[in-house]
């Protein structure tokens, strides 16, 4: 959460080095979220300082988590308590060009 400038990470992920700046990221819940197959778990919600993860209900179903990329601190809290491994914290579209554009081969040489 962005604070006149200074962004608040949540103690946990301060305390345990889960920050990296210069590293754009964002959590995806994948198919093995627990929820999603039919099973009540709110582990990541618990887990969240920030309260960047909610559940939307569904009838006749376990609610399903949706994630506040605005509260979002990318700490990767919520992948460590994950029973299930569904959450990620991936690149950004803006991060990804970045680590995968490749190395100039050849040096570029101004013509006189």
């Amino acid at each position: 959460m962005d604070i006149g400038g200074v962004v608040d990470i949540g103690r946990r992920a301060f305390l345990r080095g889960r920050r990296h700046p210069g590293i754009a990221t964002r959590p995806a819940i994948g198919p093995a979220c627990l929820p999603v197959k039919g099973i009540v778990c709110r582990a990541c919600e618990d887990r969240c300082e920030m309260g960047a993860i909610r559940f939307i209900p569904r009838a006749g179903h376990p609610a399903l988590p949706k994630i506040d990329l605005a509260r979002c601190t990318n700490c990767g809290e919520c992948a460590t308590v994950c029973p299930a491994q569904a959450i990620a914290l991936r690149p950004t579209e803006a991060a990804a060009p970045l680590a995968t554009a490749p190395a100039p081969s050849t040096p570029i040489r101004r013509s006189e």
